[in-house]
Order: structure tokens, then sequence, then C-alpha cells
């Protein structure tokens, strides 16, 4: 008889916000940590995610116009501040500390902001 593998710790709360960070901002951003020391999650923006589309209503969500004066054909972009204030209160209860750090690399012309939380401890 084959027993199916004893999982020691049940209770994962950091891999339980990395997939739940996954499924709701996969367009957005990539989540990644290590899962033998989970006190730090890693997030790199997808650059896709920033580029200029025309306004529709089905994906308004996290978006703001490019220009200052809105017209009836403007463009939006994704808001980095309404993404991250939603992302810092959905992981309110587990993330103790936000560090942003902005890479810019000219070769491509990609902005890379890498969003690191720091785990409080449990």
């Amino acid at each position: 008889m084959i027993f199916p593998p004893f999982k020691k710790h049940e209770w994962q709360p950091v891999k339980a916000l990395v997939k739940a960070h996954r499924s709701k901002y996969n367009d957005y951003a990539v989540f990644f940590y290590n899962e033998f020391a989970p006190d730090v999650i890693a997030m790199i923006w997808r650059p896709d995610a920033f580029k200029p589309q025309p306004f529709s209503a089905i994906v308004s969500e996290c978006k703001r116009p490019v220009a200052e004066i809105w017209k009836d054909d403007s463009l939006v972009i994704t808001s980095t501040d309404d993404l991250m204030a939603e992302i810092g209160h959905f992981s309110r209860n587990l993330v103790s500390n936000f560090k942003v750090r902005v890479e810019t690399q000219f070769n491509v012309l990609l902005f890379c902001y890498s969003i690191i939380f720091h785990i409080s401890a449990i």
C-alpha cells in the first residue's frame, strides 16, 4: 500500500499570499519567493502592463489617463500607485515592510520596479 507524502506544515501563509497575488495581479506583475526561507516576497512589473491603451470600462481598474486633459479618445495607462496601495492593503496582515527599488535599463527603455515584501514574524 502506497501512502501519500506526509505534509509537515499545512499552514503556509506566504505561499497562500503569493498564490493569491499571482492569480489577481498576473497581468501586471510577476511574484516570486524562496520556498525554503520565505521571509521575502519579490515582485517585478510586467512591461506590457504599462503600454497606453484606449479607455474601456471593462478594463478600467487601476487605470489613469496618460494626458492631463481628458478627451473622448484619450489613452489610459496602469497606475502603479493604485496597484501598490491595493497590494499593500491586500497583504497588510502578513507584510511588515515594503522596499521599492527602481532600475532603468536604457538599452531597452524598460522601467523595472521591484518591490520586496518583508514578512513579519508569525
